[in-house]
């Protein structure tokens, strides 16, 4: 016998996405303000090397506090 896959209208509630299939959002998002920082202190006169250097720390901080996910559910559970 062949086993029906529930409809999309399914009253069942949908499993929970893991953090492995999260989409990578947060670190879009991060890159999008580093880049908006890095453009509004390259225009305030502010040299290269530090706008890339505040560019990238944006970045990083996204990235880090995506992979550090877990670990701060961990230590922040009731």
């Amino acid at each position: 016998m062949r086993r029906r896959r529930p409809s999309r209208t399914s009253s069942t509630t949908p499993a929970t996405a893991s953090p492995d299939r999260l989409p990578p959002v947060q670190v879009v998002l991060f890159t999008v303000l580093g880049a908006c920082v890095m453009v509004i202190a390259y225009a305030l006169g502010i040299p290269g090397p530090v706008c890339g250097l505040l560019f990238l720390g944006g970045v990083f901080t996204g990235a880090f506090l995506r992979y550090a996910q877990p670990l701060i559910d961990w230590l922040t559970r009731p």
